[in-house]
């Protein structure tokens, strides 16, 4: 069967309308099943099997409350109970199905705590341990994959400098010490950790410049996350860090931008910068409270800024623009600002807390909740299929040329989110996508596999083959770059960059084993002979192609990254 034949009459059944609920924004739990807390929600974690966990409080109580698809309950009475004496600032979920909790959680000695849950009772991790003081809050946690355990605030180690705790299952310690600690000049307000096992902290400690700063630790060793020129410089608090899967890392908080907007700083390796300027912008009139990702790449944003109408809302940006999540009577609406921002990517879910209300009966007081936004629910993926997007064969005859695909999943009604990559067979390829389309770009000769992959239902995969010719300078056919040096190969940080001889304005592409492209960047002529620096330290270990292609040049360099 020719695909490419068939492409056409499937591209007007995929095209044609299907009524669906639209998605919006609710209030999770009415009535008497509802949360009604009474104080701001700062944190929101769901477990292993969706179970959402929110920090609430009713009067003088604090706690921390789980919804179970029908109601909200207390998680921990009688002997089992949390037994908070103050505010729940931050919460984290493990893999096993435990749920942490800290902020303001004195014990009998006046010690902070780090509360464990395990499903049926709430224990403390060594509060003697931790020796977190009166006024030592706990504003930030991270659960690495490993199930370590990372939390900061206010805590201060004995040179009285701000630092990142770490629970490793048994005890707590300091991470980084001496000449490695962070030696932060002011509290810590968010953690991330990314799959590599970096850690990166910020909040209100500043560099030797008076700027706030996100700082990287790297198993080692804490460093801010490109000094100088290359530096965030932020010049307000930061009160979210945040990464994607393709290694970018976020922030935001109280800084600002040239005109005065606060915006979402994004770190792609070798430069932060401002996703979106002008009519794209986020231009938010006030912070920043999470940023949070989602697999395919959106990024999302809320705080205490709000739209034309004076509401506070949920800003996604997709790649190209922001704007707000949810409109009409799917819209939040928020009266306060969001503080809390979870993503429950298996189902698709995103949930918002914070200080947004509705009067009780009467009017007498305000009632915070958890508010969900629920994507259309989708039937089961069926299948898919990757074919080209113009219905012609899957070739790329042209230099430098490329070829558009399209996946079509079923059923029709279904969420038809992929994952694209390039498996090179004899050839190399690089590919980008954008939901169920993408397109391919040659490299070198050959044959390589486009494939798409369904995040619904991963077991749901296809792949074309591609047929590429005419790349006439071929794979490692320098022409002025004869005089190239790249090392250390292997590489850890960075890699060094230069030329022997003069050379023209070039592009440079970083591909992964896969054939997925990572970054791109321009170099001005002759700009090698003075030798760059590429920062390498953000991506997994790994093969990785370093592809610079100019006048008369193409030339493709494999780096081992460790």
């Amino acid at each position: 069967m020719n695909k490419g034949i068939l492409t056409i009459g499937l591209l007007m059944v995929l095209c044609s309308s299907v009524t669906q609920a639209q998605p919006g924004w609710y209030e999770l739990g009415t009535g008497l099943h509802a949360l009604n807390a009474r104080h701001e929600i700062r944190g929101i974690v769901t477990d292993a099997s969706g179970k959402v966990y929110a920090t609430s409080s009713y009067t003088s109580q604090f706690y921390v409350a789980h919804w179970d698809g029908a109601q909200w309950t207390e998680a921990g009475t009688g002997a089992g109970a949390l037994n908070a004496s103050g505010y729940i600032l931050t919460l984290g979920a493990d893999a096993a199905g435990n749920v942490y909790a800290a902020g303001e959680l004195m014990n009998s000695d006046m010690k902070q705590r780090v509360a464990k849950w395990n499903g049926s009772t709430w224990t403390d991790l060594d509060p003697a341990g931790l020796d977190a003081q009166l006024n030592e809050s706990i504003w930030a946690m991270h659960v690495a994959a490993a199930g370590t355990l990372y939390v900061a605030g206010n805590l201060e180690n004995s040179s009285g400098k701000y630092h990142v705790a770490r629970w490793n299952g048994t005890s707590w310690s300091e991470l980084g010490t001496g000449a490695n600690a962070l030696n932060a000049n002011g509290g810590i307000r968010a953690l991330w950790g990314d799959a590599a096992g970096n850690l990166y902290a910020a909040g209100l400690f500043t560099n030797s410049s008076g700027k706030q700063y996100v700082a990287k630790w790297d198993g080692s060793t804490w460093r801010e996350l490109g000094p100088g020129v290359f530096g965030l410089n932020a010049n307000g608090n930061i009160h979210t860090v945040t990464g994607d899967a393709f290694g970018n890392i976020y922030a935001a908080g109280e800084f600002t931008n040239s005109s005065g907007k606060y915006y979402v700083a994004r770190w792609d390796g070798n430069i932060w910068s401002e996703p979106g300027t002008g009519a794209t912008a986020l231009n938010a009139d006030a912070p920043i409270s999470a940023v949070r990702t989602d697999a395919a790449g959106n990024v999302y944003a809320a705080g205490a800024f709000t739209n034309a109408a004076g509401y506070r809302y949920v800003a996604r940006w997709n790649g190209s623009t922001w704007s707000e999540l949810g409109a009409g009577l799917g819209a939040l609406r928020a009266n306060s600002g969001v503080f809390a921002l979870h993503l429950d990517t298996a189902r698709k879910k995103i949930y918002a807390g914070g200080d947004f209300s509705y009067p009780d009966i009467g009017g007498l007081s305000e009632n915070k909740y958890v508010a969900v936004y629920d994507g259309v629910t989708s039937p089961p993926v069926d299948s898919i299929e990757v074919w080209t997007a113009d219905g012609g064969p899957a070739l790329i005859t042209a230099n430098d040329g490329t070829l558009d695909l399209v996946c079509m999943v079923w059923p029709q009604s279904t969420d038809d989110t992929v994952a694209w990559s390039i498996v090179p067979v004899t050839g190399t390829a690089s590919i980008v996508a954008a939901g169920a389309q993408a397109r391919v770009a040659a490299a070198t000769n050959g044959t390589v596999w486009a494939k798409a992959v369904s995040l619904i239902n991963p077991a749901m995969r296809d792949s074309l083959l591609i047929t590429i010719s005419n790349q006439g300078l071929g794979i490692n056919s320098p022409g002025a770059l004869a005089g190239l040096r790249l090392y250390p190969n292997p590489v850890r940080e960075k890699v060094h960059i230069q030329s022997e001889q003069e050379h023209p304005g070039l592009s440079l592409a970083i591909v992964d084993g896969q054939g997925c492209l990572i970054h791109r960047q321009t170099i001005g002529a002759n700009a090698l002979k003075a030798g760059l620096w590429l920062r390498m330290d953000h991506l997994a270990a790994g093969d990785y192609y370093l592809i610079f292609s100019g006048p008369g040049i193409y030339y493709s360099y494999k780096l081992a990254k460790e």
